[in-house]
């Protein structure tokens, strides 16, 4: 288990997110459990259905930028509380991306009353690049507008969070159990 880190710029630190990540041949999995005060979901915006929910990270999200290999591209996957998400192949932060279907990672979720539980499935063949070790981030985005709070396993000291820094990225396939 791994405890996610608050950026540095975080005004309460209350909220406490430990990640785990297991792997086998064909597959990756994060299971992040969240402990906070408040949860913040958006009931009637984004689809349980798909993963075209664009802005679902202005709700409470746990994400996972991930790549296999030394390929720049990578997957970015987003996953609320009560399961709605969205997927992303990134080949230029914030310049080049396309949204992807749903069929390219499953996810799992509980709530409880001191927070929730996600857990990310995802195809090793739908991660760019190729090879069997993941490379990657996972972070997390918490609570209302002025009070947001960011976390991440290797989170940026820079002013403001910002998860896509691929030079971020660590071996992730090292930090994690076998499926």
């Amino acid at each position: 288990m791994q405890k996610l880190s608050a950026h540095h710029n975080n005004i309460k630190n209350l909220d406490e997110i430990n990640v785990s990540f297991e792997q086998s041949a064909t597959e990756f999995k994060i299971n992040y459990k969240v402990c906070t005060q408040s949860i913040n979901i958006s009931f009637d915006k984004f689809n349980l259905s798909n993963s075209n929910n664009w802005e679902l990270w202005e709700f409470d999200v746990v994400e996972a930028f991930l790549r296999r290999g030394k390929t720049s591209e990578y997957l970015e996957v987003q996953a609320s509380p009560i399961g709605q998400r969205l997927a992303l192949h990134i080949v230029k932060p914030r310049i080049e991306y396309s949204v992807l279907d749903h069929h390219h990672f499953r996810v799992e979720h509980s709530q409880q009353d001191n927070g929730f539980e996600v857990s990310l499935f995802i195809s090793l063949s739908d991660i760019p690049g190729d090879g069997d070790i993941v490379f990657g981030n996972v972070f997390s985005c918490l609570g209302f507008s002025e009070e947001r709070c960011f976390y991440g396993l290797n989170i940026n000291k820079d002013e403001r969070a910002d998860f896509h820094r691929p030079e971020l990225f660590q071996n992730l396939t090292a930090l994690s159990e076998k499926l």
